[in-house]
């Protein structure tokens, strides 16, 4: 995968639309699998609420973090994962995070 795989969120109509096949689901659930225990290996409590989906290759980071910087870090975790084509970076940075 290279740099410019993450794309905006505004070209997140691109990835929709799809339609999983059984063994597109499989690959989707193994490579959420890989990319939650990256977010929970890293060392930043705040990304292990940050959640993802994926479908046939679309990646989708979805949750609220306390700064930019979080939000970042949390898409440069999961770039080169085997299986993610393309990152969709939809966290949100917000001043105080929901509790949960």
């Amino acid at each position: 995968m290279s740099k410019d795989t993450a794309i905006k969120e505004g070209e997140m109509s691109s990835a929709r639309g799809l339609r999983p096949t059984s063994r597109s689901t499989e690959l989707d659930g193994d490579l959420v699998a890989r990319v939650a225990g990256r977010l929970r290996k890293s060392g930043y409590p705040a990304l292990r609420r940050v959640s993802c989906e994926s479908h046939e290759g679309v990646l989708v980071l979805r949750g609220h973090v306390r700064s930019y910087y979080l939000k970042q870090v949390a898409q440069e975790l999961v770039r080169g994962v085997e299986g993610a084509e393309l990152i969709l970076n939809k966290v949100e940075v917000c001043a105080r995070q929901a509790s949960s």
